[in-house]
């Protein structure tokens, strides 16, 4: 029976996204449509 040789790959990393970035992409997105339905919704108008 041959010698079968040990396993060398190394073990596959799952991909992490860095802390925040779930969020930061979800306001990304909520600018974008916001920008898509109402340009200039949550723009601070100051008036003198």
């Amino acid at each position: 029976m041959p010698q079968s040789l040990p396993d060398t790959t190394p073990p596959k990393r799952r991909f992490r996204w860095p802390t925040g970035m779930p969020q930061l992409a979800a306001l990304l997105l909520v600018l974008l449509v916001d920008s898509l339905v109402a340009p200039h919704f949550w723009q601070v108008v100051l008036q003198d």
